[in-house]
């Protein structure tokens, strides 16, 4: 119960009895004589403690343990008892009627024993739910469950003296976990270690098993060091091997080791990648049109102008490669081609610095010799051999090409293993990365140079309704669009055009009969928008729609690529294009994907932006400078920690909500960037804290929620589920904000996907929880999306339908600040322009409090409870063609939030109908022993008969009625108040 409710609500907790097993990861659901019903609590004064302390107390006799202590009534009479058991308050907390504490192990059974006394936990680990890299597969690795999933032997205890948390082990002999492998997978096991004293020999290693546990080998790394240090043992799994015992041991001759923070993660055996399929001599390939590609016999089949010559120093496959020296000069082949066709030009070079120009060029002629139109790729300059790459459509008229590549300068330009293949290199499932590339929303997302009023959207198009006109001048229009891009990736860029001499038309003559040409190309830029390559067709003047196709690897340190459309010169031309797209060999995330799949985009349209709200951001902290914002107001729970954010995790998740990150044509990247936002420290420069840091955060939310008009609370964060949820103080905590009137969003967790596995206080039945799902790169194709499996499942140890809601979760983009804890550890997370991206249901978290912040902006009357029945009924479930989920509502809950209805729809009702903030509850699941997995009940806790009911095994399979119409309706007629 809310020991931190008010007087009237305290009066009204009644009891229940409920039984609970304590185990690992999960606490078993807890049966009830209604669905939504109260709690009763024994008097024996076990029932008063949180089994994680119990444990904690089992293991550490006469150990001086940080607690939280929630009171019965407003006395100091539990204070006072405190310290007569030799005990120190570090802390009061209003909001929960409560104080943080420090008290022997010996003394805490005797405490409880008093009225004033409600419940004692063990002040543990909090942590960031953010998923930055592979799944930990170690149970407990940060030690802050005592010895919970570690084998130890001889000396062995719990030290104080961590290097992140509350716990380290110390111990001179070994401490280890076993777990199951498979041959090939490349395991890393790290953890943060020291020596105490000189105990000998100490190391981190991995000890390989076969399947009947015999020693096949081993791989072992030192500890040398009396300080902190990060050790990292990485190892291919040998063959045979069925398990891996990931042990850290010493000799403890003269002291010991301790050991922290504990990591084990397998990835699996690399797959070629898609892009071997491009590349030159790829067995995949198709036929090569060219004669004497690799110049093996010499110059023979080649035309060539200026000083060309074979070379064998200078190769790079084969003995020979054709060198282009001083001067003008070039090498050429002319064939016949196929019209409509394809045609890819891939090959190796090596350029001296000396050139002035280098360039690789296919025109394409008609019957006639006529020059149609070509595709340009300008070669950089490259001490080593470096791929080349592009792509052109032939014409209708076409009947010959032209392979055409050379240079001019002082320098020389070495080719080798050149090759043409006629066929389409854009997989039937690219993704297209361009925004509105068909122009049905206008001109959105597009920039533009030249005269605004020389563009405009047309009813003409050769696959839809609507194209753009591009009309010329003397000084030239067109439009851009710009993309991330990395260094060595293939860009495809393809659409359709048409380019119409309006002064011909008219007149009967062309007034311009020289310069009727157009412009598509990919522009390569750096992380400063310097120009350093293209990409380009050169398209003539024809009345007919044509496909056009150019495409190109981008060099090195590129950051940005523009996808470019523009005609110049010809004041009387137009230029029509439609059906735009850029297309890479692999997918990459955009800045903008994460407002698109939720339709934040449209609201943004609107004007619409979270003005007038204030989200607190509990974290780590926040750096105004990576904002690029200012905060409303900082708080820390750490007087004498730094200002700003060390880790860099608050401030991805305050860019998310309300950043001043913008795209390159100035659109906002966050959610609401209308709103105001305050930094709420609790979290260290790991990105760890504890419940007592988290409860002083929410306390000072609490205490000064009417000065900053705080309505909204994100807590991307997450704690051990160890006993039920009405006993957990920071869920008191987050109970109390949502009786006054704010809403609290928290994190599901990155704990999945086995059922049972949502964390605290995302296993309150109060708040919007939040799973998280992915847009697999496509944010405007749903039909690939999918929950990840780091995505925490439900139900709640109390019976509760969670996570309520899903947001994108996956490959987001936000700034964190280059010199940040995140930034430091995760380089290979940092994306061109300074951008980082992160994953998890963090992330998930501080989209779906933007878009709270976005229905509070425009009806800002709305309850908690208002909000989240809105934000559940127009969530979108994910089912598959036939109306069946595509995944549990186990962990999809509702389904995906689409902002567009959360935020203009005018659904009625409110969600924890009938429930009251400090009381204790149980939902409507329970666990059937009978078929082994979690079901619905009714309002007298007997199972709904199957085919109405819903049924999960905790896996992959569920049945029943198994269609969820979306809100709190299942179909079947069984309608469900609660949450």
């Amino acid at each position: 119960m809310n020991r931190g409710a008010s007087e009237p609500n305290r009066s009204r907790f009644t009891i229940i009895t409920i039984l609970m097993v304590l185990l690992t990861a999960i606490v078993a659901l807890l049966p009830g004589e209604t669905a939504v019903a109260t709690a009763e609590l024994a008097t024996a004064n076990s029932q008063k403690i949180d089994p994680a302390l119990q444990v904690i107390i089992a293991e550490q006799a006469d150990t001086t343990i940080p607690v939280i202590v929630q009171k019965s009534g407003d006395s100091n009479q539990a204070e006072q008892l405190l310290v007569q058991l030799g005990g120190s308050v570090s802390q009061t907390y209003p909001i929960i009627n409560g104080f943080a504490a420090q008290i022997s192990s010996n003394a805490v059974y005797q405490f409880p024993a008093a009225e004033s006394v409600a419940y004692i936990s063990l002040d543990t680990e909090v942590e960031t739910s953010d998923k930055v890299e592979t799944l930990n597969l170690l149970e407990n690795p940060g030690f802050e469950s005592g010895f919970a999933g570690w084998g130890v032997y001889g000396f062995a205890t719990i030290s104080g003296d961590a290097y992140a948390g509350a716990n380290a082990l110390e111990t001179n002999t070994e401490a280890y976990q076993l777990l199951p492998v498979a041959s090939g997978e490349t395991i890393v096991f790290s953890v943060w270690a020291k020596q105490n004293g000189d105990p000998s020999w100490s190391g981190v290693g991995l000890y390989f098993y076969d399947i009947n546990g015999y020693f096949i080998t081993e791989n072992v790394v030192e500890i040398r060091s009396n300080n902190y240090a990060h050790y990292i043992n990485e190892y291919q799994v040998p063959s045979q091997a069925a398990y891996v015992m990931a042990r850290v041991w010493t000799e403890g001759h003269h002291g010991s080791i301790i050991i922290d923070e504990a990591s084990l993660s397998l990835t699996s055996p690399a797959v070629p990648s898609q892009s071997d399929a491009f590349l030159p001599n790829s067995s995949l390939a198709a036929t090569n049109l060219l004669e004497n590609s690799s110049f093996e016999n010499n110059l023979y089949d080649w035309y060539t102008y200026g000083i060309v010559r074979i070379n064998t120093s200078t190769v790079y496959n084969g003995a020979k490669s054709a060198q282009l020296s001083r001067g003008y000069a070039s090498i050429d082949q002319i064939f016949d081609i196929q019209p409509n066709q394809t045609y890819t030009l891939t090959g190796w070079y090596q350029m001296e610095s000396g050139v002035n120009w280098g360039q690789a060029w296919v025109g394409f002629y008609d019957a006639n010799w006529k020059f149609l139109t070509s595709v340009y790729y300008n070669l950089e300059n490259a001490t080593e051999f470096s791929p080349l790459k592009l792509s052109g459509i032939a014409p209708p008229q076409a009947a010959h090409v032209d392979v055409w590549l050379g240079k001019d300068g002082r320098g020389k330009l070495y080719l080798d293993d050149l090759s043409l293949e006629m066929g389409d290199t854009v997989a039937a499932d690219a993704v297209n990365m361009l925004d509105n590339g068909d122009f049905v929303n206008g001109q959105k997302y597009w920039g533009y140079w030249g005269s605004t009023d020389r563009l405009t959207v047309v009813n003409e198009s050769p696959v839809d309704d609507t194209s753009l006109k591009i009309s010329g001048d003397a000084n030239g229009n067109g439009v851009w669009q710009e993309l991330l891009a990395e260094p060595d990736m293939e860009y495809t860029y393809t659409g359709f055009l048409k380019l119409v001499d309006t002064y011909s038309r008219f007149y009967g003559f062309s007034y311009y009969p020289s310069n009727r040409w157009a412009i598509v190309s990919l522009k390569y830029l750096d992380e400063n928008h310097n120009f350093i390559s293209e990409s380009y067709n050169e398209i003539q003047l024809t009345d007919s729609w044509l496909p056009f196709q150019v495409s190109g690897l981008a060099p090195a340190g590129t950051a940005y690529v523009d996808a470019v459309a523009w005609i110049t010169g010809c004041s009387g031309c137009d230029l029509y294009v439609d059906d735009l797209a850029v297309t890479a060999v692999s997918t990459q995330a955009q800045p903008n994907d994460y407002l698109q799949v939720t339709g934040v985009d449209q609201l943004h349209d609107l004007g619409i932006d979270g003005s007038g709200i204030t989200v607190a951001v509990l974290d780590s902290g926040i750096n105004t400078n990576a904002l690029r914002k200012a905060t409303k107001a900082d708080f820390s729970v750490d007087l004498s920690a730094p200002s700003g954010d060390v880790n860099g995790h608050g401030t991805f998740m305050a860019g998310l909500i309300s950043g001043g990150a913008t795209d390159a044509y100035g659109n906002p990247m966050a959610v609401a960037p209308g709103a105001e936002v305050i930094s709420v420290q609790v979290l260290d420069k790991h990105g760890k804290g504890n419940t007592s840091s988290v409860i002083a955060g929410l306390d000072w939310i609490l205490a000064n929620k009417d000065t900053y008009n705080i309505r909204v609370v994100n807590m991307s964060l997450s704690g051990a589920v160890t006993d039920a949820y009405w006993n957990n103080p920071i869920n008191q905590a987050v109970e109390r904000l949502w009786a006054e009137g704010i809403v609290v969003v928290a994190a599901a967790g990155n704990t999945g996907p086995d059922a049972g596995s949502i964390t605290t206080p995302g296993n309150d039945p109060f708040v919007i929880t939040v799973g998280a799902f992915t847009d697999n790169y496509s944010p405007l194709y749903l039909n690939d999306d999918y929950v990840p499996p780091f995505s925490a499942s439900g139900p709640s140890e109390a019976g509760f339908i969670k996570p309520d809601v899903l947001a994108p979760g996956a490959h987001l983009l936000m700034y964190v600040g280059d010199d940040s804890d995140y930034a430091q550890t995760y380089p290979q997370l940092r994306r061109s322009g300074g951008w980082y991206q992160g994953s998890g249901t963090s992330a998930a978290t501080a989209v779906t409090s933007g878009i709270v912040a976005l229905m509070l902006d425009a009806n800002p009357d709305l309850t908690p409870n208002q909000v989240k029945y809105r934000l559940m009924t127009t969530a979108r479930p994910s089912v598959n063609s036939d109306g069946s989920l595509a995944a549990s509502v186990f962990q999809q809950g509702a389904g995906r939030i689409w902002a567009p209805e959360a935020v203009l729809g005018n659904d009625q009702g409110e969600a924890n109908l009938g429930m009251v903030p400090g009381e204790a509850y149980v939902g409507p699941v329970v666990y059937d022993e009978t078929r082994g997995g979690y079901a619905l009940v009714d309002a007298n806790r007997d199972l709904l008969p199957e085919g109405q009911d819903f049924f999960w095994d905790g896996g992959n399979y569920w049945a029943g009625g198994n269609y969820w119409a979306g809100g709190n309706y299942w179909a079947g007629g069984n309608y469900w108040a609660g949450g």
